[in-house]
């Protein structure tokens, strides 16, 4: 068994959506893209922050104590072992009551398809439940739990383990609790997601959806679909789907925005994020190609603008002068950041409030209330 399946949890999102990739994916020889953020610093962190979690709960360690270890190439960092050291302080109470853990469990069913295996980071059996966790570090791209495809297939793998387990009976199991940790991003569910849901929903989409989507990839199906899921696509820079979808935008006349119908004008939001997404890969492509001395007729690397900032002594030489005036004014901490500090969060909520911002475009998929605009004639008696 390789380390990696080319139809593993990683990717779900992106295979099950568009099998072509897979061939694509294979072609390219790239790595899948892990869910931790824009850019290859955030990729590097969370792969640093992944191995570390991993040290501190094989080793009996606290984050503290792995600080400046090398992983993966890679220092853990002080600022980096904050996002370990919120995620042991999660695992850890239900780590020590669980009646089995797993860390790092490596987990296959080639009866169910040949490329079903992958690596559980912490699966936990606590009484009738099934807990998995799953630490993302990146902020910027906040990864829901409810119906995730990765979580769901490490949920899979760890019940057909225990199905075949003549120690741990799969009846034992009435509940799976997903949990993602996500300390360093924003999300209004907060920094800990939890999906509860049931054995047998886990199965019936495993053997339903997951296996027939890996058959359909595994075909060598040619279908290209872009969306939401080519953002960690290795290969969506090569994707013949995503250079069409680039050629007729770029080709587009902004002007026949207004002309549209409806229905065009809804399609053409809908292709603006894996446009986007493309965007970005070839911008990362073409600095990575002119670091590497190759010249392009239109692009060249330049200095990065960059503010002023203070040489050491700076301090002392200023507050001399001019004492009070040298420094600006204390500002109160937003109440996001206030709810970290010891028993602050009864006091964010008698103090803070949402303001109203007015009203803003989203995906039809993403969170939040749809809201009906209000009526034209409302709007001008208000002039």
């Amino acid at each position: 068994m390789t380390e990696h399946s080319h139809l593993g949890a990683s990717g779900a999102e992106r295979w099950m959506h568009c099998p072509g990739s897979v061939a694509l994916v294979q072609k390219f020889g790239k790595p899948e893209e892990e869910e931790e953020g824009d850019g290859p610093e955030y990729r590097w962190q969370g792969t640093v922050a992944h191995a570390a979690i991993a040290d501190c709960l094989m080793n009996n360690l606290e984050a503290w104590e792995v600080v400046g270890r090398e992983y993966k190439g890679h220092v853990l960092t002080a600022k980096l072992s904050e996002g370990v050291a919120f995620y042991m302080n999660v695992v850890q109470p239900h780590i020590a009551k669980a009646q089995e853990v797993y860390i790092e469990k490596k987990l296959e069913a080639p009866d169910v398809h040949p490329a079903l295996f992958g690596t559980v980071d912490l699966g936990l059996i606590q009484g009738g439940f099934l807990r998995i966790f799953d630490y993302k570090n990146g902020a910027g791209v906040s990864v829901d739990v409810e119906h995730n495809p990765q979580e769901m297939y490490y949920a899979f793998l760890m019940l057909l383990k225990l199905e075949r387990d003549d120690t741990l009976t799969f009846s034992t199991i009435r509940h799976v609790e997903l949990t993602i940790v996500q300390p360093n991003d924003f999300n209004p569910a907060g920094k800990v997601r939890t999906w509860l849901t049931t054995p047998a929903f886990i199965m019936n989409w495993g053997e339903t959806e997951l296996i027939a989507a890996m058959c359909a990839a595994d075909k060598g199906q040619p279908q290209l679909d872009v969306g939401s899921h080519c953002r960690f696509c290795p290969a969506k820079i090569i994707c013949p789907a995503q250079q069409l979808l680039f050629a007729q935008l770029a080709s587009a006349n902004a002007a026949d925005a207004k002309l549209m119908t409806d229905d065009e004008l809804a399609r053409y939001y809908e292709l603006m994020e894996p446009a986007a997404m493309f965007i970005k890969a070839v911008k990362e492509e073409v600095f990575a190609r002119l670091m590497n001395g190759c010249e392009l007729s239109t692009a060249k690397l330049v200095k990065s603008q960059a503010d002023r900032v203070w040489k050491d002594g700076a301090l002392q030489r200023f507050s001399t002068l001019y004492g009070t005036a040298a420094f600006t004014d204390p500002k109160l901490k937003s109440p996001a950041q206030m709810e970290d500090l010891p028993q602050a969060k009864p006091l964010v909520r008698e103090f803070a409030f949402t303001p109203d911002t007015g009203l803003t475009v989203k995906p039809i998929g993403a969170k939040g209330l749809a809201i009906k605009p209000p009526k034209a004639s409302s709007l001008l008696a208000k002039v």
